[in-house]
């Protein structure tokens, strides 16, 4: 990039007159103040060059998520989340059921004879249930992956007209990639996790705004079905004021939930991601992003209660 006339003259005046400042911070004041908006983009120009990387390069196309590989890939991150969900919730159920069982053959309620014979009737019968349900689990958590990736295009896209390039940049750089390229510049594990922090934040953040607002719509949408589907069993007119205001309170205190919930998420996500950078740059970033939104997820389950499913409503 081509430096202007009055940033050649800028820059000279200020060779002159930085020798009147004895104080290094004098200095600095002075050329920030004396720069230009021209100026600072010749900057922040030169800081994305110094970072091997060129603007928005790693800004994802449109309708890419829809390619053979990309799509494999997303499909089978699906299957392995969701496989892995149905397993840990299995297992976590099973200790559940084994200590109440247990409870109860301590109370004489059951015999061990009885206690056993019911795990593996519990067993048989929850397995193969879970197995049942794994494929439209499964489906479903596609539909949502590509509904949030679309939502994110449009918010790029909005974003687009709405910051600058290098605030765009911010929202779309890969984190993976960009710890990669920091830790070979820099071997110290503190600056890196302050500068990946400020990265993950960044660039997760309309991810998880368009992950907030399809299960807000989702949530929106299940509480419109229950509702109508309530109504019309009743043949009522218009709703009762004693079952829409428990309802109302209901859809509020989840979407606060939900709400708080990807937000929180957010910070705990960079965090992670932070400290996993610090420890194997790229994978270890991922993971960290990951787990720091895993852990917050689990937390807020035990607070929301389950959706009502719209199919029995």
């Amino acid at each position: 990039m081509i430096l202007s006339t009055q940033t050649v003259l800028r820059c000279a005046a200020y060779t002159e007159e930085q020798k009147k400042y004895k104080n290094p911070a004098d200095k600095t004041w002075f050329m920030a103040f004396s720069m230009t908006p021209e100026d600072k983009r010749f900057t922040r120009l030169k800081t994305a060059s110094d970072s091997e990387r060129v603007l928005l390069s790693d800004r994802k196309r449109w309708l890419e998520h829809l390619t053979a590989g990309a799509l494999a890939k997303s499909t089978m991150r699906v299957i392995a989340i969701q496989g892995s969900n149905m397993v840990a919730f299995y297992f976590q159920d099973q200790l559940s059921a084994d200590m109440e069982r247990e409870e109860q053959v301590k109370d004489g309620k059951l015999s061990a004879k009885e206690a056993d014979k019911l795990q593996e009737e519990w067993e048989e019968k929850e397995w193969n249930s879970r197995i049942k349900t794994l494929p439209k689990k499964i489906f479903h958590g596609i539909l949502k992956f590509h509904a949030i990736t679309m939502v994110m295009r449009v918010v790029e896209y909005i974003a687009e007209k709405l910051v600058d390039e290098f605030t765009l940049d911010r929202l779309t750089i890969d984190s993976f990639s960009h710890a990669q390229r920091l830790s070979k510049r820099s071997h110290d594990k503190s600056h890196l996790r302050k500068q990946m922090y400020d990265v993950c934040l960044w660039s997760s953040a309309i991810a998880f705004f368009a992950d907030y607002g399809v299960h807000q719509a989702i949530l929106s949408y299940t509480y419109y079905r229950y509702y109508s589907n309530k109504k019309s069993r009743r043949k009522l007119e218009d709703a009762d004021e004693d079952d829409m205001a428990p309802l109302m309170f209901s859809f509020f205190t989840k979407s606060t939930s939900l709400f708080l919930s990807r937000s929180i998420g957010l910070v705990a996500s960079a965090f992670g991601g932070a400290y996993g950078s610090a420890f194997y740059p790229g994978w270890g970033t991922l993971f960290g992003s990951q787990f720091g939104d895993g852990v917050v997820s689990t937390l807020f389950d035990e607070l929301q209660p389950q959706v009502m499913n719209i199919d029995n409503a």
